[in-house]
């Protein structure tokens, strides 16, 4: 999700700069605020727009909260900055952190694993499937189902990586066949 949103982040950077009138703007005076510029070019809804410069001095805070996991924006049924801890404090707690414009849309929600956690299990699997030269493969976490996503090229290679993973690793892993992954 946060790889979706930097790419967005450069596109609307760029649109700013080709944006009407900036070739004429010293580059030192031009100011470019790249959730309008994503919104302008419709790769984000206004209210993302509006709202999304209040998340980023809460995200600051929360990740230093003990036990935190992982946040995102929820956009439907309405925008909501949804953080998850293994210990989760209260929602007042987090409210507290948030800027006024945002604390009506925070939720909080239990996790599984805390930041850390997920880090060395990803660092796990890299290492496993690296020394068993796996061949072409991907891995990821999806903090929302809470799974570590796992891609590989065939169905028999999928059996071999179960057999590299410990059981708390595949009781949250989603596997799925993909074709070979190219090196740019």
């Amino acid at each position: 999700m946060i790889r979706i949103a930097a790419a967005f982040s450069a596109f609307a950077l760029a649109a700013c700069a080709a944006s009407p009138g900036a070739e004429s703007t010293p580059t030192s005076e031009r100011v470019c605020d790249p959730a309008a510029a994503r919104a302008q070019l419709g790769a984000i809804s206004p209210e993302s727009a509006r709202l999304e410069p209040f998340i980023y001095p809460l995200i600051e805070k929360v990740v230093r909260l003990p036990g935190y996991s992982d946040h995102w924006v929820e956009h439907v049924p309405r925008y909501t900055f949804v953080v998850a801890f293994t210990r989760p404090p209260s929602l007042a707690e987090i409210q507290r952190l948030a800027p006024p414009e945002i604390r009506d849309r925070i939720a909080v929600r239990t996790a599984k694993r805390s930041q850390e956690e997920i880090g060395r299990a990803r660092d796990l699997i890299t290492e496993r499937l690296r020394a068993a030269r796996i061949g072409s493969w991907s891995s990821g976490y999806n903090p929302v189902s809470q799974c570590f996503e796992i891609g590989v090229e065939s169905a028999a290679r999928i059996e071999q990586v179960r057999a590299l993973l410990p059981a708390d690793v595949l009781v949250d892993a989603d596997f799925r066949v993909q074709g070979p992954l190219r090196t740019f």
